[in-house]
């Protein structure tokens, strides 16, 4: 999903993990904002995650600091990037692939999460819904949209 949305499903994603940190720990805090700003919430998230993992008396070896670290420098360099008018063919290479680079971080999170929950009843999200699919075709149809867009600025160049 992260790659067919173009990124956009780390929005959905923050604000899930979020919502459901609030309501097992009773955090007074707003989801919605900690998702539109994961630059400042993602480390307290990792460790969150962390410590959930702890209170169960388990162990899972990640390195959350050096992963969520990792997540905000991709984010802020790729925002820096994208404020550049004018890049150097290597930077513009490199602004390509650092949104690829941020799956990486989340992917990990991800197996951190699912461990933290396996004791758990919890509902399987394994597998894509209708509304997944939905949004996998509209994201398709952009991403054949941009390809065409491409094609006709080379065959213009």
């Amino acid at each position: 999903m992260f790659v067919a949305t173009f990124g956009l499903y780390q929005i959905y994603w923050f604000y899930k993990q979020w919502q459901a940190l609030k309501e097992y720990y009773d955090l007074d805090a707003w989801p919605i904002a900690r998702c539109i700003f994961t630059v400042f919430f993602t480390h307290s998230l990792f460790v969150y995650v962390n410590e959930y993992i702890k209170e169960d008396n388990r162990s899972y070896r990640w390195n959350h600091s050096a992963l969520a670290t990792a997540y905000v420098l991709l984010i802020v360099v790729s925002s820096i990037l994208n404020k550049i008018e004018v890049l150097p063919t290597f930077f513009i290479l490199i602004s390509i692939f650092i949104p690829l680079a941020v799956l990486y971080p989340l992917y990990e999170a991800q197996k951190a999460i699912n461990f933290a929950l396996e004791p758990l009843d919890y509902e399987d999200n394994s597998s894509l819904t209708w509304l997944n699919w939905i949004w996998i075709a509209l994201f398709g149809f952009y991403w054949a949209m941009v390809i065409y867009a491409l094609t006709v600025l080379v065959r213009l160049a």
